[in-house]
């Protein structure tokens, strides 16, 4: 498999994870409609039914957050060889939103230690706009992304207001 950049480094995935949004699977860099990545995507993991991992969904172009990344998604807990439906939900899916260019939304898999049963500074995370992927990870011990696969959404301006006649 080809490397994906993460930050500043490449991510040679190492374990398999395939995104479906309504039966159309994820490829990296493809992109997706707004409507059509509102609803919650079926995820399936690939590893061992005995390893847990986390997978975390953000958008990391949003310039509002400056360094930190837009969450969208947070389950941990996901047993290998399953899907994200398996694990325990964090933060609750929330497709892209309105906004102005081309956003790149990164779903990044880490194989957890051992379970993970307190996630730390929950309350910053349910805010969705104070994250940094790698500090989570730091933070929970989770090494670096075993699996990497992004899409792209082309937000849209609002069209111009209709002139009264």
């Amino acid at each position: 498999m080809n490397p994906i950049t993460y930050t500043n480094e490449p991510v040679s995935p190492r374990v398999t994870m395939s995104v479906y949004y309504n039966n159309r699977k994820v490829t990296n860099g493809c992109e997706l409609h707004t409507l059509t990545a509102q609803t919650t995507p079926r995820v399936v993991i690939g590893g061992k039914r005995d390893e847990k991992y986390t997978l975390i969904l953000a958008d990391s172009d949003d310039p509002k957050y400056n360094s930190q990344e837009n969450l969208s998604w947070l389950v941990i807990n996901i047993p290998g060889g399953t899907t994200c439906a398996q694990g325990t939900q964090v933060v609750s899916y929330k497709g892209p939103g309105p906004g102005v260019g081309v956003h790149r939304y990164r779903f990044d898999l880490y194989k957890q230690e051992e379970k993970i049963d307190k996630i730390k500074n929950i309350n910053i995370l349910l805010l969705r706009g104070c994250l940094k992927t790698c500090d989570f990870a730091y933070s929970h011990k989770l090494g670096d992304p075993v699996g990497v696969t992004y899409f792209n959404v082309r937000k849209q301006p609002p069209p111009p207001a209709k002139k009264k006649t």
